[in-house]
């Protein structure tokens, strides 16, 4: 149990421990879950999954982003966790979810897989990746999302950072050509190239 929630009601909390319990029954135990707060004093729990040897990355999951819905533009609500992978766990990555965490809601926006997202700025120093982009958590289990916590429907996306060049072809393409790439990047060989942080363009 997060220390942050020992003061929330128990409904809260039994709502965070049934996320949690959805989460180890298709990932291992983590190696540590952050927390901070977020929106509207809510608890961000950040789980972070060390490397194995079927998965030879960094996998970090929020859990509290879905306590606050998001609304489309008809009006309906959406509940939405984040998924993101990195080769290294640096601390950049918990200030990095924490604003993600947040930005729909500072923001207005709700968030759909084949989104993409512009950064202020570029992933940390040095990185020419300056944009996301929002995909259905295609490396897991496809049983993991969407889950349903007390009657709600929770869809998990997976934030992948991009190029500025990689986010104007999502845009100006149709979504034929860019499940096409998509599907050629998300492959196990290329995913070291596709989770490098420091990497070009992959067009």
């Amino acid at each position: 149990m997060l220390k942050m929630l020992k003061n929330k009601p128990l409904e809260t909390q039994r709502v965070y421990q049934e996320r949690t319990a959805h989460y180890l029954s298709y990932l291992p135990l983590p190696k540590t879950i952050l927390e901070y707060p977020i929106i509207q004093d809510t608890v961000l729990g950040i789980f972070e999954f060390a490397p194995t040897e079927g998965r030879p990355f960094w996998t970090h999951l929020t859990s509290g982003m879905s306590e606050t819905a998001q609304m489309t533009s008809s009006g309906n609500s959406v509940f939405i966790e984040i998924i993101f992978y990195s080769v290294e766990n640096s601390t950049w990555v918990d200030r990095f979810l924490t604003n993600l965490a947040s930005y729909p809601f500072e923001n207005k926006e709700c968030f759909s897989p084949r989104d993409t997202l512009p950064m202020e700025r570029s992933l940390y120093e040095g990185s020419k990746l300056t944009s996301l982009l929002l995909l259905e958590p295609l490396l897991e289990n496809p049983e993991i999302s969407p889950m349903f916590i007390q009657h709600k429907q929770v869809d998990i996306l997976w934030a992948l950072p991009i190029t500025e060049m990689e986010r104007q072809f999502m845009i100006t393409n149709g979504n034929e050509v860019a499940d096409q790439w998509i599907n050629k990047c998300v492959t196990l060989n290329n995913l070291p190239k596709l989770l490098d942080f420091n990497r070009d363009s992959l067009l």
